[in-house]
């Protein structure tokens, strides 16, 4: 975990202000990323870092507030409102420190460090909080019992991998670890589980600690879809490069997902090529058909894009038709998408009622892209001209290299 550290640590370094010795973004001094820094300045295991990790440490813990808990930044000390996450983050960056370095950390400092961990956790237990972190709550201060985990956004898997690094029980991590698995793609590093939180930075899938822990020291390096913040908090997760991820590299979303999200592909492991499909509400798919059935009721909007298909813009990811570049397609025309690995063909027909639908293909950005106004994916999108009513369209995608049906 060297090298991660040194990641993290040049990501410190990029908002180290030397006037106040601390990390800031802009003019604010966030509590939670100061202690993790002074996390990775002990973890650098060199005696001037570690005596500055311990320092700093000190410093922030004196901004502990009467009742326990800790502001979102100096400037908040007297503000009564308080970020249950990165408290509980807060007391698992304090609980490593005091496991990973109880022999280099002084008798005094060590029980001023130790007091703010005990007043933070009594504070935290005297609130309500929601499942995911009341299970870390619960493994910080090691209570025993069952509980009931359910995976529903990113946020949630990420917050397991920080978990990880101090549970003790051994069913309960290996419970976890099958957790992990069950989300990750096959194969891969990425996340794939539900779509809620998914990002993407200048076109790149965004990554968390998540990916961060499955990747391999060696392998990890610095791209755009790894943010500072991620690199700093990746300090609360240990090598979790051993687990292997078994969810589908194409996969649907689940009835109990709320996101338009509704496919999720990739096409390329190493890049992090992918194919997302938004669609509206009334959407069927018939997995042996490769067939998405819309169901559009209502009046309908000017020129209203009914469902896109967005592809990584990578060299490596062709779009023709009948092998010759166009920016339109119509009913029964396919189209191909060509992937370093296999060839996708894609095309509709109105089903049901009476309609007149145009394919374009363009340049656009995913929707959960952060970079916004940039154009990094290929769009293929089906446009409404006039229809019934009701109508419904059939969309085909050979995900697997299926025969198209129409």
């Amino acid at each position: 975990m060297r090298q991660r550290n040194e990641y993290a640590l040049k990501a410190f370094q990029k908002h180290f202000q030397e006037e106040t010795r601390l990390i800031h973004f802009g003019p604010v001094a966030p509590i939670l990323e100061n202690v993790l820094y002074a996390l990775a300045l002990f973890r650098k295991k060199e005696q001037k870092t570690m005596l500055e990790g311990k320092d700093l440490l000190l410093r922030m813990i004196a901004y502990q507030s009467e009742r326990g808990f800790f502001p979102d930044a100096i400037h908040l000390l007297s503000h009564p409102h308080y970020s249950w996450k990165k408290n509980i983050l807060i007391a698992s960056t304090i609980l490593l420190s005091l496991q990973e370095f109880d022999r280099v950390i002084d008798k005094v400092s060590k029980e001023k460090i130790k007091g703010a961990f005990d007043r933070l956790l009594i504070a935290l237990g005297s609130i309500e909080l929601e499942p995911i972190l009341s299970f870390l709550f619960r493994q910080l201060s090691h209570h025993k019992g069952s509980f009931d985990l359910t995976v529903t956004k990113v946020e949630d898997l990420t917050l397991l991998v920080v978990a990880m690094s101090y549970i003790q029980d051994e069913l309960t991590l290996k419970t976890i670890k099958s957790l992990i698995e069950e989300n990750v793609g096959e194969g891969s590093s990425f996340y794939q589980g539900p779509f809620e939180g998914i990002k993407q930075i200048q076109g790149h899938p965004a990554k968390s600690i998540l990916e961060i822990a499955l990747t391999l020291d060696e392998d990890l390096k610095e791209e755009p879809g790894i943010e500072d913040r991620v690199w700093m908090e990746s300090v609360l997760a240990k090598d979790w490069s051993s687990l292997r991820g078994k969810a589908d590299l194409v996969r649907h979303k689940s009835p109990f997902e709320k996101t338009d999200l509704f496919t999720r592909a990739f096409l390329d492991l190493e890049k992090g090529c992918t194919a997302t499909l938004y669609a509206g509400k009334n959407v069927v798919f018939d997995s042996k058909r490769g067939v998405y059935t819309i169901t559009l009721e209502g009046e309908h909007d000017e020129d209203q894009h009914e469902i896109a298909l967005y592809l990584s813009l990578d060299p490596a990811i062709s779009v023709d038709l009948n092998g010759a570049k166009s920016s339109i397609f119509r009913p029964l025309e396919v189209v191909s998408i060509q992937t370093p690995e296999k060839k996708i063909d894609l095309a509709f027909l109105v089903s049901e009622g009476e309609g007149k639908f145009i394919g374009h293909i363009s340049l656009d950005s995913k929707p959960f892209e952060v970079e916004k106004g940039g154009m990094y994916d290929r769009k293929i999108s089906i446009r409404t001209v006039e229809r019934d009513f009701r109508c419904q369209i059939e969309l085909f995608i050979g995900w697997n290299q299926e025969t198209c049906p129409f």
